[in-house]
C-alpha cells in the first residue's frame, strides 16, 4: 500500500479535518467501462467489512433532485439535505444494509462518472458544508467537511468513478498485507506507484 495525503487538489473535492492513520487509492477495473465490477466489489467490500450502517453524502443537481428523494422514498432510505434550497445540494443518506446499497447505487454512479461528488462514511453526523475557496477559484465555494473520529473510514469516488480513494482510522488498513485481507475473494490486488489497482480474477 502507497501512502497518499491527497495533497493534489485533484483528488479531493472535500476537506478532511482531523488526523488520520492510512489513506490510499483503489483503481477498481481500468479494462471494463461498466459499473458492474464496481458496484459487486464495492458491495461485498463494504460487507466484509462489516462498515454497514454507511453514510453517503451526494452532491445532487436541481434537474434530477426529484429522481433521487423519489428513489429514497421508494426504498424506504432515510435522507438529510445539507444544504436545502440551494441549486446544487449535498444529501446525506443513510444505508443500512447492502440491499439499500444496491438500489441507490444506480443513481450513484453515473453522478460520479460525471465527477458529481460522492462519499462514504462508516459513521453518521460527520458531513457539514461551509464555504471554503478552491484551488480553480477565487470565490468561496459550498465545501463539505468530514470530521474523522476513531474507529472510522471515509470512501470517495474519483476521476469518472474510476478510483475510490480511502481514508481511514480503522486498523485494517494500516498496511499492505491487512488491506488485501479485505478484499473479496474474487479480486487480485496488484500494488502500483499511485494506487492499489484491483483486478477481477479470470
Amino acid at each position: 500500500m502507497i501512502p497518499n495525503d491527497f495533497s493534489d487538489p485533484d483528488n479531493l473535492r472535500f476537506v478532511i479535518e482531523q488526523d488520520y492513520k492510512s489513506a490510499f487509492s483503489i483503481f477498481t477495473n481500468p479494462d471494463d467501462e461498466s459499473s458492474s465490477f464496481e458496484s459487486s466489489f464495492l458491495e461485498e467490500w463494504f460487507h466484509r467489512l462489516q462498515a454497514f450502517p454507511l453514510f453517503v453524502c451526494v452532491e445532487v443537481n436541481r434537474y434530477d433532485e426529484e429522481e433521487f428523494e423519489v428513489l429514497c422514498r421508494f426504498c424506504s432510505i432515510t435522507y438529510n439535505d445539507l444544504t436545502p434550497l440551494a441549486d446544487k445540494r449535498f444529501i446525506v443518506a443513510e444505508l443500512k444494509h447492502a440491499e439499500d446499497f444496491q438500489r441507490l447505487y444506480s443513481y450513484i454512479h453515473p453522478h460520479a462518472s460525471w465527477n458529481d461528488l460522492v462519499i462514504w462514511s462508516t459513521k453518521p453526523i460527520v458531513f457539514r458544508i461551509e464555504y471554503r475557496t478552491h484551488y480553480h477559484s477565487e470565490r468561496p465555494e459550498k465545501t463539505v467537511i468530514i470530521s474523522m473520529q476513531e474507529n472510522m473510514s471515509v470512501f470517495a469516488f474519483s476521476y469518472d468513478a474510476d478510483v475510490v480513494n480511502v481514508v481511514s482510522n480503522q486498523p485494517f488498513f494500516e498496511t499492505a498485507d491487512h488491506l488485501f485481507q479485505t478484499l473479496p475473494d474474487f479480486v487480485v490486488p496488484t500494488l502500483d506507484d499511485d494506487t492499489e489497482d484491483v483486478q477481477e480474477k479470470e
